[in-house]
């Protein structure tokens, strides 16, 4: 009982930062942000921010928090919506704006601490006329206001409900680690009012003073043991985009390797092949036929110059590189996808290539756009169920080069075509397709400074359009 009041003592004036680090609990708010996609920030309960601002929209961290009645409302907000819920995380629209937000507590006891909060998105029942309302309320300008509304990220209510969840579990875990490092802060205090008492008797005190460094140097290894996964966790959401791009990746080439085996073996089988006519030949004719001869070598040459090819093609989809200053040829990177693809085109779609009538470069990274093509003609390829065309146009137009990608095949439902580039969202049947190809395709393009449009309709097919900035001579 001792102990438990002395904690309740303690908790009437700890706050937030006298338990964790700043800078550590930014970095981690900021992954998070990252990873998610999502705006994040930290406050007090009563909503005054603790952290500075992770992917803040634009319509909320210049607009709306920047007019008095705009940010008096959004500490409000961020107080009910932050406010404890030992169930789950809390969703609901934000009281300054309608945005879709959500929020779980970081608690010490039973005393709250923080609030985390995330959101700033809409979802796909947001109404903006109603949120437009809000620009009145507040003395926005309508315009300014009008057009930071529509940069703002969509996704559906069940992702970010997901989202909200994971935030929860993190919260939970400050929460704990919060409670540890009041105890610790306790114990250390506890010793130097230990040290100062004691010194009448100073062997009492030097035995206490042994046993308490026992004590608090064992619990200085449960910290530490704890701030390393930490920091470890932290690692891991660093690399996630890049591991996601590389699983995306390595799905790709399962689907492909198939079809690259059958097409190595069919160069491989003209190589064996000429080789045991020539050797036959020769024991019975030795050179004396030279058109025999030559006609032998020549599949030699069919066949090395095919496995070539394909080789060539895969090694440019599955190389490694970080760099965007590369040369990358468009109409050589698209034939090599195409070869590696050939082996699911060649018996029921027909691909009509009308390039432009020159190269056409960019700059960028040549592995990664690889991967971007492969996607989606594999896609593609995949919604043509029995035959069909794949169209493939390139042109320069002001500065910029233009690649269509166009298909007959089954198209994409209006409700889904907004979605296509979000993660893990698939039209596909379960275990058929990641999620991941169009999502990390949208992130490369836009890596590389240009901009990917889809446009569908349902049994008629789709157009994918991929804007590129033309390489400056």
């Amino acid at each position: 009982m001792k102990k438990v009041a002395s904690i309740d003592k303690e908790l009437e004036h700890v706050e937030f930062l006298d338990l964790f680090d700043l800078e550590m609990i930014q970095k981690l708010q900021d992954s998070f942000s990252s990873a998610t996609g999502v705006a994040s920030i930290i406050t007090k309960p009563d909503g005054t921010p603790i952290t500075k601002p992770s992917n803040f929209c634009r319509l909320c961290k210049d607009i709306i928090r920047k007019t008095e009645i705009g940010l008096k409302n959004c500490y409000y907000s961020d107080s009910i919506i932050g406010r404890q819920n030992t169930s789950g995380p809390i969703f609901q629209n934000c009281l300054s704006g309608g945005l879709l937000d959500g929020g779980a507590s970081i608690s010490v006891g039973n005393k709250q601490i923080a609030n985390w909060l995330i959101g700033q998105v809409k979802s796909e029942d947001t109404d903006d006329d109603e949120i437009m309302l809000y620009a009145d309320e507040i003395g926005a300008d309508k315009d300014e206001f009008k057009t930071a509304l529509k940069e703002v990220n969509t996704m559906s209510a069940h992702q970010f409900e997901n989202i909200a969840d994971s935030l929860f579990i993190f919260a939970n875990q400050l929460s704990e680690k919060a409670y540890d490092n009041l105890q610790l802060q306790m114990n250390k205090n506890k010793l130097e009012l230990l040290v100062q008492e004691k010194t009448v008797d100073l062997e009492a005190a030097i035995e206490q003073l042994r046993a308490t460094n026992e004590d608090l140097s064992f619990k200085n290894n449960i910290i530490h043991e704890q701030n390393s996964k930490l920091k470890k966790a932290l690692k891991r959401l660093k690399e996630t985009q890049k591991q996601l791009i590389q699983s995306e990746k390595m799905a790709s080439l399962g689907v492909l390797t198939s079809g690259i085996a059958h097409e190595i073996n069919n160069p491989l089988n003209f190589l064996q092949g000429a080789y045991i006519g020539l050797e036959n030949y020769f024991e019975e004719y030795g050179s004396q036929d030279q058109n025999t001869t030559q006609l032998l070598l020549e599949s030699i040459k069919t066949g090395v110059e095919r496995a070539s090819k394909i080789v060539k093609g895969l090694n440019q989809f599955s190389r490694e590189s970080s760099t965007l200053d590369e040369e990358c040829n468009v109409h050589l990177i698209l034939d090599n996808c195409l070869i590696m693809l050939y082996n699911q085109l060649r018996y029921n779609i027909v691909v009509l290539k009308d390039y432009c009538n020159e190269n056409l470069f960019v700059k960028g990274n040549v592995g990664k756009l690889h991967q971007v093509f492969v996607n989606i003609l594999s896609n593609a390829v995949y919604s043509i169920k029995d035959e069909g065309e794949i169209h493939i146009i390139t042109k320069k137009e002001k500065g910029n080069i233009i690649i269509e990608i166009i298909d007959n095949g089954m198209g994409i439902s209006p409700q889904n075509i907004s979605h296509v580039t979000e993660p893990f969202f698939t039209t596909k049947p379960p275990g058929d397709g990641t999620g991941l190809g169009l999502s990390i395709s949208y992130s490369i393009i836009k890596e590389h400074h240009g901009i990917i449009e889809f446009e569908s309709v349902i049994d008629k097919g789709t157009k994918v359009m991929i804007m590129l900035p033309e390489q400056e001579s």
